[in-house]
């Protein structure tokens, strides 16, 4: 049963509105979530997520891991990407960020289109 209320909209809202109904109102959405998901998931499923904490857990105690900063230097390096690029930077490159030049009927800046404003600064 519990695999059938997983994808059940109806069944995720109610269970939403328990959680805000029981104090769970400072949730984020990704817990909430994570919640859903565990209590639906099946016996099965979840010995298989305990035994990979488990296992996450003995790598780290055996030294296994390594730095995240490392794994991207060297990705980065492997795909010809630059180092020290964020995602503001890539997608100014592509062209994905700023303003639509040459265009009559585009705003020049979002900030200057009222309708982007409209409530402002107020809570």
């Amino acid at each position: 049963m519990a695999i059938e209320r997983s994808n059940d909209l109806r069944a995720f809202k109610g269970f939403i509105d328990e959680q805000f109904a029981s104090g769970g109102a400072d949730l984020t959405v990704d817990e909430a979530l994570a919640r859903w998901e565990y209590e639906n998931s099946s016996e099965e499923e979840r010995a298989e997520t305990i035994q990979a904490l488990q296992r996450g857990f003995a790598d780290i105690e055996a030294g296994r891991v390594r730095p995240a900063e490392d794994f991207v230097r060297e990705f980065r390096q492997k795909h010809g990407l630059p180092q020290e690029a964020n995602v503001f930077d890539v997608l100014s490159r592509a062209g994905m960020i700023g303003c639509i030049k040459g265009s009559s009927v585009a705003p020049t800046d979002l900030a200057t289109n009222p309708e982007h404003m409209d409530g402002f600064g107020r809570e």
